[in-house]
């Protein structure tokens, strides 16, 4: 079929997942070169559309049974009338009676008739399964991962429940679910317990700023731009994007702004990884910024392997190349301003942070040092007191992570560590640092395939019905 003749032959597919809106693959590569050619060629498929794309990692990270969800959560959002506009509610409005019967199942042993290989463990991984909602940033993956820090074993989670524990999410019913799931809201104070010996032992000294920062060396892209949210130390703009781009158009000013950001701001580095990501999911011609700079980008692959890579300091090592794409004129500047605007994540998104950058720039505003860091102080403070933001689970499951790095990494808190797990511990056995060797080193990433509609009609003449019957399942050759 068109997929097939699409996949590279060195290219190897690991899971299938099939649902009633379309597929998630799972592949396999050699080298990012490899996987960067075949997301861009998944972009021109005939009868389906690259609906999201998990990040890259070395051995198997997100599975294609991960990548279903979001199709589910795409058709039931245009069922709403909400998908795309960026203002609807998202899966909030999902309610479990959508997700009863609604998925088939994932066929994920059709990968080893495929490959002679075997499909790995269904694991959460480290995909990002983004829904295309103004509602949240978070993704799918990410709250498992999330969930899991919380008590809830993911493994033990079905597709529907994956899915009903995001709608909880967005409804801010998290900590109840989880509790009714045996996990460890309202029933575990190991959490409460570990902050509050952090909290004195910074309180007294033991635990100091530089402490503080190690460990936020230690946390991921995802935690840190969570944090961000809440303790970034970029000032807020004196004028809004909207204002600037109706009042200030001289291009000078708006390429030195690009660049001094995406050259000294970590977390507008991941931002603006995310909202790219997002734009290679949108078809051809329809991108706010891809289709403008991609001949460019293939010109110099190590580009774009790195922009989707999503680590920082990969792309730092790229960045002036990069920039130079992105301020070649007006055109490509204001698309990427485009871009940038669709990020309205509250606290952190490039709608918000790349403004400061612009009015520095047109000396609106003195430029801070602590613009693209963290308030450490404030976030020190707030372990201190528990006094974080209410009823924000993501944040309290960051911020609990954190505290444990703090523990484990303070030799002064030894036996408190000890005590608070009920018994000895070492930091090996915590942190896994005794790996098993990775035995797959190939390039893995996944895909969620929605189909066209040109598709489904032409499944439902194949099979004799009339237009408007839906079918229960689309059977691709």
């Amino acid at each position: 079929g068109e997929i097939e003749k699409t996949i590279p032959k060195e290219a190897a597919v690991v899971t299938i997942g099939i649902a009633d809106e379309g597929l998630g693959l799972q592949f396999a590569c050699e080298d990012k070169e490899m996987a960067a050619y075949l997301i861009m060629s998944l972009r021109d498929l005939k009868y389906a559309d690259l609906a999201d794309i998990s990040n890259l990692s070395i051995g198997p990270g997100a599975t294609a049974q991960d990548m279903l969800p979001s199709l589910l959560a795409m058709n039931q959002m245009n069922a709403n009338g909400a998908y795309g506009n960026g203002t609807g509610s998202g899966l909030g409005g999902v309610v479990n009676g959508a997700v009863n019967g609604a998925i088939n199942g994932a066929v994920n042993g059709a990968a080893d008739a495929l490959n002679g290989i075997g499909g790995g463990e269904n694991a959460p991984g480290t995909g990002e399964v983004a829904p295309k909602t103004g509602a949240s940033n978070m993704s799918i993956t990410e709250l498992m991962a999330l969930a899991e820090s919380m008590g809830i074993d993911i493994n033990d989670l079905s597709m529907e429940e994956k899915l009903q524990l995001y709608q909880m999410y967005q409804n801010g019913e998290l900590d109840q679910y989880i509790e009714n799931m045996g996990g460890a809201a309202g029933t575990d104070d190991k959490p409460q317990k570990s902050m509050a010996v952090v909290g004195q032992a910074i309180k007294e000294g033991v635990i100091t700023e530089d402490d503080v920062e190690d460990a936020l060396d230690q946390m991921s892209e995802v935690q840190l731009d969570i944090l961000e949210k809440y303790y970034g130390d970029t000032p807020d703009a004196k004028k809004d994007m909207k204002t600037l781009r109706k009042k200030y158009t001289d291009l000078k000013p708006r390429q030195k702004a690009i660049e001094e950001m995406l050259t000294t701001d970590r977390f507008a580095i991941y931002r603006f990884h995310k909202v790219f990501m997002e734009d290679l999911k949108r078809d051809k011609g329809k991108s706010y910024l891809y289709d403008d700079i991609a001949d460019e980008l293939w010109e110099k692959d190590s580009l774009l392997n790195n922009l989707i890579s999503g680590d920082v300091d990969q792309m730092l090592k790229t960045m002036p190349e990069l920039i130079d794409i992105l301020t070649r004129d007006e055109k490509t500047v204001s698309a990427t301003e485009d871009l940038m605007q669709t990020d309205k994540q509250k606290g952190n998104g490039l709608y918000y942070k790349y403004p400061y950058y612009w009015c520095v720039e047109e000396e609106l505003q003195k430029s801070s040092k602590k613009a693209g860091t963290l308030d450490v102080d404030d976030l020190m403070g707030d372990i201190v007191t528990g006094d974080l933001n209410a009823n924000d689970d993501e944040l309290e499951a960051v911020v609990d992570a954190l505290v444990e790095i703090l523990l484990i990494d303070t030799p002064e808190l030894k036996d408190e560590w000890e005590e608070i797990q009920g018994g000895t511990i070492s930091k090996d056995d915590l942190l896994g640092e005794e790996e098993e060797e990775i035995v797959d080193t190939r390039i893995h990433f996944a895909v969620a395939l929605s189909y066209k509609p040109e598709l489904i009609e032409a499944e439902q003449y194949h099979k004799g019905l009339p237009y408007y019957a839906k079918l229960n399942k689309v059977e691709v050759e």
